[in-house]
């Protein structure tokens, strides 16, 4: 095998192996903040701090997207006070077509805190994407036709095109009444939001729509939970097996023609050629060997069914909804 053919096949492993490694530690990550979240939620929930107890459920829902993280914040929504977040979880559980207790849910914290936000929509010219940060929160910025749930009266929306921060260019500057129950549309010309356009403050005419028109907030992606190896690791390993054999396919093509050339031309050249081929050859069924050993011992310790055994596993942290009271009873698995 020569330098080069060592140095390719090199490559395209280093590659695959560094695919891998990224997408799963990825996974792991949003998985570390998701249960640090809902620890944190557990934790303030015991304190009967139930504002803080929903944010803190709500933000384990975000990163690792979970019917049960989402109940609870829902839950400790409707012993808090925060209307705005009410809302965002309502609309977040409508979104996903929940049934059940999250229905249930639903339906008193819409009940109860629907007067109690309203939404402000970002509109951008035809020919302009832009996004708006609400109040200078930088968590709350919003693409546009999109809209974010905030609490009634007068706001500060702050609108760029998509590629403005980079040029340097300022904001433009809209204040806009949001009245309770309510959508107030947010917009700006496709002049003003150019690069060399100066930006100014201007109170624009809030119009007022019904928020159950609003368009829905982007996807959400299914949940991913697991008291064994998350999913994500398998099917990478098998995503990656796969380009392996892929690789070592096509040595073995390269293996079989040089040795027809050996057969219709014998020579030392053909005959060294086809020997490297076949040494790369084996390396490469040697290595996806490897992977598929691999792939195997990550399948037998991936759960694939989180949800089953949730519901299996003794002492689940759960919400009991009644007619006139939420309980939040066990532990999270």
């Amino acid at each position: 095998m020569s330098n080069r053919q060592r140095f390719v096949l090199a490559g395209a492993f280093t590659v695959l192996f560094a695919s891998a490694w990224t997408a799963s530690a990825r996974a792991d990550d949003a998985s570390k903040q998701a249960r640090a979240e809902y620890d944190a939620g557990a934790a303030a929930y015991e304190k009967k701090e139930y504002t803080t107890a929903a944010q803190h459920f709500a933000r384990a829902d975000e990163r690792v997207p979970n019917s049960r993280a989402l109940q609870l914040a829902m839950a400790a929504s409707l012993s808090s006070t925060d209307g705005v977040l009410a809302m965002e979880l309502v609309e977040r559980a409508e979104t996903r077509a929940v049934d059940g207790a999250l229905a249930e849910l639903a339906q008193r914290l819409r009940k109860k805190f629907v007067g109690s936000a309203g939404k402000i929509r970002v509109v951008c010219p035809a020919d302009v994407p832009c996004t708006a940060t609400i109040d200078d929160n930088a968590e709350r910025t919003v693409e546009g036709g999109r809209s974010v749930w905030v609490a009634p009266g007068k706001h500060i929306a702050h609108l760029r095109a998509r590629n403005a921060r980079s040029s340097g260019a300022k904001p433009v500057d809209r204040e806009v009444a949001v009245a309770a129950g309510a959508t107030a549309d947010v917009t700006a010309s496709s002049s003003e939001l150019a690069p060399t356009a100066s930006a100014g403050v201007a109170t624009a005419g809030a119009v007022q729509t019904d928020p159950r028109e609003v368009q829905p907030p982007p996807e959400i992606r299914p949940e991913r939970r697991a008291s064994g190896l998350a999913p994500v690791y398998f099917w990478t390993a098998l995503g990656v097996t796969g380009a392996a054999v892929a690789t070592a396919t096509v040595f073995t093509v390269i293996t079989k023609q040089r040795h027809d050339d050996f057969v219709s031309n014998p020579s030392q050249q053909t005959a060294d050629d086809g020997s490297s081929a076949q040494t790369l050859a084996r390396v490469a069924w040697g290595v996806t060997g490897a992977f598929a050993a691999t792939t195997i011992v990550l399948a037998a310790l991936t759960d694939f069914h989180p949800a089953e055994k949730r519901a299996a596993a003794t002492k689940p942290l759960s919400v009991a909804v009644g007619p006139g009271s939420v309980l939040l009873v066990g532990q999270f698995q």
